[in-house]
């Protein structure tokens, strides 16, 4: 057996189908499933399209994207935001973009965690470019900065393959990677693009570290609406909304 089929079947301490484990681990994170973003506070998420603007006020916490819309990518305002961030009440925390290895970008998966990959080992290359994207992200963080939260902004307008296995490889790897470096790190998606993504797969991470979901399109007059609404398992810490040209995001 090769150095990539060793690593993937150690994958799936991480990924699973099984709902029912999903639940029982979700249900014994309790109260401390809002984890940094306090119950029914809101705050802001901005990225590189909000760079030049003024930034939002009068939120409790701020998340800034990382990347500049796909991975491997810079948002070329991520200190600039990062620094308004900080200066809110509760700690910053970032996001980063994900998609399939296509493209200028797909090199990037011929090695890493799961060794040096053959061309034909697409599962071997989804795994890599996920974790290694990760790192990218994690290289973006200006020096003495420290986030210990960080989400995977995981969208159809991306690019994403037909084969909802390899999309989990990608999404895996960089799951792999934070939960190894000292991060929380959770799932930005809707349940829509989270069932075309990925065939609407549950994740449990372990138990002492399952992986929360961030939901899109919630109403800004009843956003704790879909905080009941988790699409891949895991407890739901934010619901977004719009609010006042940014996004806004409500803390479940």
């Amino acid at each position: 057996m090769g150095m990539g089929m060793r690593m993937r079947a150690r994958r799936g301490f991480w990924l699973a189908l099984g709902l029912s484990a999903v639940l029982l681990a979700a249900t014994s994170l309790g109260a401390s499933a809002s984890g940094i973003y306090p119950s029914a506070t809101t705050g802001y998420d901005v990225s590189y399209p909000d760079c030049g603007a003024a930034l939002p006020s009068g939120g409790a916490f701020g998340i800034v994207g990382a990347t500049g819309g796909r991975a491997y990518t810079a948002n070329s305002c991520f200190a600039t935001e990062l620094a308004w961030a900080a200066a809110l009440p509760n700690p910053a925390s970032a996001y980063m973009n994900l998609n399939y290895p296509v493209g200028s970008t797909a090199s990037n998966g011929a090695t890493g965690p799961d060794g040096t990959c053959t061309h034909r080992d697409k599962a071997c290359v989804a795994y890599n470019y996920g974790y290694n994207a990760a790192a990218y992200a994690a290289g973006l963080v200006p020096s003495g900065t420290t986030i210990s939260t960080w989400w995977l902004d995981i969208e159809t307008s991306n690019s994403w393959s037909k084969n909802t296995a390899l999309n989990l490889d990608v999404i895996d790897g960089a799951i792999y990677y934070w939960q190894t470096h000292n991060a929380t790190v959770g799932i930005y998606s809707t349940a829509g693009m989270w069932k075309t993504i990925t065939g609407s797969a549950q994740i449990t991470g372990s138990s002492q570290q399952v992986v929360p979901d961030w939901v899109a399109g919630g109403s800004a007059t009843a956003p704790s609406a879909l905080c009941s609404a988790s699409f891949s398992g895991g407890p739901v810490q934010l619901v977004q909304y719009a609010s006042n040209g940014f996004d806004g995001d409500y803390g479940c």
